[in-house]
């Protein structure tokens, strides 16, 4: 059996204190602290298998962290009124919707989460809105524009919905819309009218919100959009955390390419174990997870978790 310095070309070091800059694998023995000691670095971060969705589904809404994740609604056809609650361990079916939907925002935590529009029938979307507060759904007050594949970040309270598509072809919209609580106003339009957006799911608020279509990126401030650096693998239909903790994992055609955002440009880190196209994703970049998603062949109930990159030195049991 080769030993550690067959392995790395060295004898372990003792040494009075933790070396300030280890290179990964490396193993000391702290004199001081009497401990043995080693240091591991994984830049890229990792995915594991999380439980699996009582019902496969693409194009859903999503609100929650990675431990308490809400997913509602979505297809396969027809299309669902389903919603699932995840405790970061198993799902389990919650109380249906009012109104089946795809293809549409969802925001908030999971018990107090906002069902944002979508499209209720093929090519028809609805300007409808419902609220979960834990144990039932509402209807809220409906969106001034009824649209599908738009992105919405925020709380149950000050939610942001932008940019999306009307009915029977008419073309992608600009237009942004802010909740409050209780009523939904215009506000500043996008630079570029778009759907099949992806933007952060929970956490954040009317005055932050990143959206995504493409490779495309823009930033809201509370007043006005930005574009900011773009994806480095441009896709569609992914899914991912909050606006200002933002991961982007999946999209088309069944991608399973992951991307960090640290608030100035996207990095790429671990893929997917399954690559898919619109996933469902909650969470933040330290611990995300992507839900569901389409890919061969044909819809999954697959949830993935993400462990953020991570470098730390570690203690080794030699009892």
């Amino acid at each position: 059996m080769a030993n550690y310095k067959d392995i790395h070309g060295t004898n372990i070091e003792t040494v009075a204190s933790d070396p300030d800059n280890p290179v990964n694998g490396q193993v000391w023995y702290n004199s001081a602290e009497q401990k043995l000691k080693g240091f591991s670095d994984n830049p890229a971060g990792s995915w594991a298998s999380g439980g699996n969705m009582n019902n496969a589904r693409d194009f859903m809404g999503t609100a929650g962290t990675q431990t308490a994740t809400l997913a509602f609604g979505g297809q396969p056809n027809p299309i669902m009124a389903k919603a699932e609650s995840y405790n970061g361990s198993s799902w389990t079916n919650i109380t249906d919707m009012g109104t089946s939907r795809r293809d549409f925002s969802g925001s908030g935590t999971q018990t107090a989460a906002l069902a944002i529009s979508g499209q209720t029938s093929p090519d028809v979307p609805t300007a409808n809105v419902e609220l979960w507060n834990g144990s039932s759904w509402a209807e809220q007050s409906n969106v001034n524009t009824s649209r599908r594949g738009a992105g919405g970040s925020g709380t149950s309270t000050s939610t942001l919905a932008s940019g999306g598509a009307q009915e029977g072809g008419a073309g992608t919209v600009a237009v942004v819309e802010s909740w409050n609580g209780s009523s939904w106003t215009e506000t500043t339009d996008l630079n570029t009218a778009r759907a099949a957006i992806f933007s952060g799911a929970a956490g954040a608020s009317n005055t932050s919100q990143l959206i995504v279509t493409g490779s495309n990126t823009e930033q809201w401030n509370g007043s006005s959009w930005t574009e900011v650096a773009d994806l480095n693998t441009a896709r569609l239909g992914a899914g991912g955390g909050i606006a200002t903790d933002m991961f982007i994992a999946g999209g088309p055609p069944k991608r399973a390419v992951t991307e960090l955002w640290n608030n100035s440009s996207w990095t790429e880190v671990a893929d997917l174990a399954t690559g898919r196209s619109a996933p469902g994703g909650a969470g933040t970049t330290t611990a995300g997870i992507a839900i569901g998603g389409e890919t061969d062949p044909g819809r999954v109930t697959t949830t993935e978790e993400f462990t953020s990159p991570v470098s730390a030195t570690v203690t080794f049991d030699v009892s």
